[in-house]
Parts: structure tokens; sequence; C-alpha cells
């Protein structure tokens, strides 16, 4: 019984970061300000990985991928912290990315982090 607890502990923290994942996801698509969307977002991916919902994970990244060309390297550096870096979320991916199917959208990230002014 004790292992059937623990196992539904688990699920229930990876819903729990999932859920955390949509709140900043929501937040993002309703934020105008670049560097304040971008934050949100970077929280959402942080969520939705821990969570392992890697359907809104994806659209997320997406949307980051989109959204970089916006911001400065003077964002990115407020946005670490205030607890939003971009390259812990890169680390983290990097390390999650066992099959290799974000392998493309962290190298296009990281393409337009290399890019910013």
């Amino acid at each position: 019984i004790k292992k059937e607890r623990n196992k539904i502990k688990r699920y229930q923290d990876k819903i729990k970061l999932s859920m955390e994942g949509a709140q900043f996801h929501l937040q993002a698509n309703t934020e105008e300000i670049p560097k304040e969307r971008l934050k949100s977002l970077v929280w959402a991916a942080n969520g939705y990985l821990g969570g392992e919902d890697y359907l809104n994970l994806s659209s997320v990244l997406n949307m980051i991928n989109l959204d970089l060309p916006n911001i400065n390297k003077e964002d990115l550096s407020e946005m670490s912290v205030e607890k939003a870096d971009i390259n812990e979320l890169l680390t983290d991916l990097e390390k999650a990315n066992t099959n290799g199917s974000l392998t493309n959208i962290i190298t296009q990230i990281k393409i337009k982090l290399n890019k910013l002014k």
C-alpha cells in the first residue's frame, strides 16, 4: 500500500507542476511586455518539464523561440535574477532530452540567444 501511495504522490506532484506551467502559459498569452512574456514562458516551460507535460512544453518552447528576437541581453540578465533563467532551462532540457526529441528546438533557442545584442 505504501508503494501505491508513493506512486500516487509522484503523479500528484507532476500534475501540480504541469498546472503551474499552465498558469504561467496563460499569463504569457496575455502579457504585452516582451521581457515579462518571456519570463512567464520560461516559468511555464519549467512547470511543464517538471510535470512531464511534453505536448505543452513543446508549444511553450516554440513560443520562446519566436519571442527571443524581441528582447536583449540586459533583459535576460534581469530575468535570471528574477528566477527565470533561460540558460538554466536549457540545461534542464538537455538533461531531460534522453530521446533527442528536444534537440532541434534547444539548438534553435541557443542560436537566437547568441544573436541577442
